[in-house]
């Protein structure tokens, strides 16, 4: 019954990361779409100045980390081991924390344009017009890579219970099924 409940449990956890890597690589798409719009307008790719495509490489940063999030976590699913599982619920947990100081930080602070950067590509204007022309759908795919999120780290948690206590089960089951 334990290994019919881990395999269903690591299925799962496959899934949510799937689902997860599918955001990750559509980020890193739109990141490489927009570097190449730079290359073709002549910006300067010089990083230590850092009024360059800025939100270019910040929107790569995001792609790549949620890319390895999920690698490790599809590794974690396939291995079930503790170490991964829980290595892989801390990454998670953080970058969950960190979207809810994000959305926060845009929610509660009215200027937060004026912290940012000056953007060169103009590309930050177009996505913020864009997510004001489509908010309602924009506000229901938030809410969907979080509920993927929180349920990817709800079933790892989970999965992380059953592989420490695997053993206690064994015995519980086994003394009260006499």
């Amino acid at each position: 019954m334990t290994r019919i409940c881990s395999g269903c449990l690591a299925f799962l956890l496959k899934f949510f990361n799937f689902l997860q890597a599918f955001v990750g690589i559509s980020i890193l798409i739109y990141s490489l779409w927009l570097l190449n719009l730079c290359r073709r307008h002549d910006f300067p790719l010089d990083v230590d100045h850092l009024p360059a495509p800025w939100f270019v490489c910040v929107t790569m940063g995001v792609g790549i980390c949620l890319c390895l999030i999920t690698f490790i976590g599809h590794v974690a699913a396939e291995a079930i081991s503790g170490c991964c599982l829980c290595f892989y619920t801390m990454l998670s947990t953080t970058l969950i924390i960190l979207e809810v100081i994000l959305v926060g930080d845009l929610v509660l602070n009215k200027h937060w344009e004026e912290d940012l950067p000056y953007d060169s590509t103009g590309e930050l204007k177009r996505v913020r017009s864009f997510v004001e022309d489509n908010m309602d759908t924009c506000k229901w795919v938030a809410v969907g890579v979080i509920i993927i999120q929180v349920s990817s780290v709800f079933h790892c948690v989970y999965f992380t219970v059953i592989f420490l206590f695997s053993p206690w089960l064994k015995i519980y089951v086994s003394f009260f099924s006499l």
